[in-house]
């Protein structure tokens, strides 16, 4: 168990408007993984008509204007370069409980549970085992979104020795995709609730 916090993983990602999707790239500048927003197709559209449709919308709007980052209760898949496809799942939709704000990551065959400890930081579990715990860095107002594309700012203190690729890879997704390190405030929910 690791005693001392290092600076975060230098990678890199990418947004791609063209196509909707965040690109993840490790530290030798290689693709590593695709990562696309799945929207869920609901039959209340077709009875809501143009206000349906609009809902619908929504994480789409919230996908591409956060470039990459889901809302809560978002769903992304992640596709690798060798074909694996693995999803991120962004917590649930409603509650302000910090139970309500955690995710997971599944990539080849594991499974990491992204668990919100505080407001400032993140742990993750490897089939149950912890892996590492971040913490994130610096200082932003409160109506200020988070941008998936941003530098990785978070500090990590290893819970495991050693870091394999896919530990390293579920590590960016989860402080990319699934937002910042740290659950929200309320100040953060509040403006959050408000923006389009």
């Amino acid at each position: 168990m690791g005693l001392t916090w290092e600076p975060p993983l230098t990678w890199r990602a990418a947004w791609r408007s063209d196509t909707a999707q965040l690109e993840l790239y490790d530290a030798g500048r290689r693709l590593r993984a695709t990562l696309a927003l799945v929207v869920a197709d609901t039959p209340g559209t077709q009875i809501l008509g143009p206000i349906g449709r609009w809902v619908d919308e929504v994480p789409l709007r919230a996908w591409k204007s956060r470039h990459g980052g889901l809302l809560h209760g978002g769903l992304a898949s992640i596709l690798m370069p060798d074909g694996t496809v693995g999803e991120a799942w962004n917590g649930k939709q409603h509650g302000w409980r910090r139970t309500h704000r955690n995710g997971h990551v599944v990539l080849a065959g594991r499974r990491y549970a992204v668990r919100h400890l505080t407001r400032r930081r993140t742990l993750i579990e490897r089939d149950g085992t912890p892996v590492v715990t971040m913490r994130r860095t610096g200082w932003r107002w409160p109506w200020q979104r988070h941008d998936s594309t941003a530098e990785l700012r978070f500090r990590m203190r290893r819970e495991s020795q050693v870091l394999d690729p896919v530990d390293e890879l579920a590590i960016v997704v989860a402080s990319t995709a699934c937002g910042p390190s740290g659950r929200p405030g309320w100040w953060a929910n509040f403006f959050s609730e408000l923006s389009p």
